[in-house]
């Protein structure tokens, strides 16, 4: 049974997050999510992403391309940037374009 303690690790995060999901827990999801936003860095930018988009973590999402904007250079040295997924890319480059359009630039 959940009793609202949990500790949580990068090597099964994501697997419990997407348990959460599945089974409709979502302090446990919200966990998940403060979890990898506080171990959110550079180097795991692009492996957090597509989960994050994928659990429709809007919040986490949001960060991920901040990290990802702020450190550009460094994120797509990162093992995370080679196996990301083209249409993630697609929607951001989508996202952007529209935001520069309707801000009159």
């Amino acid at each position: 049974m959940y009793s609202d303690e949990v500790n949580l690790n990068g090597s099964y995060v994501m697997g419990v997050l997407y348990l959460a999901k599945k089974y409709i827990v979502p302090s446990l999801a919200d966990k998940c999510t403060d979890y990898l936003q506080d171990k959110l860095d550079v180097s795991n930018a692009f492996s957090i992403l597509p989960n994050a988009h994928q659990f429709d973590k809007k919040r986490l999402v949001e960060r991920c391309w901040k990290v990802i904007d702020k450190h550009c250079e460094e994120t797509v040295r990162s093992d995370g940037f080679a196996a990301l997924e083209r249409s993630l890319i697609q929607l951001k480059l989508v996202v952007s374009s529209f935001v520069f359009i309707t801000s009159g630039n």
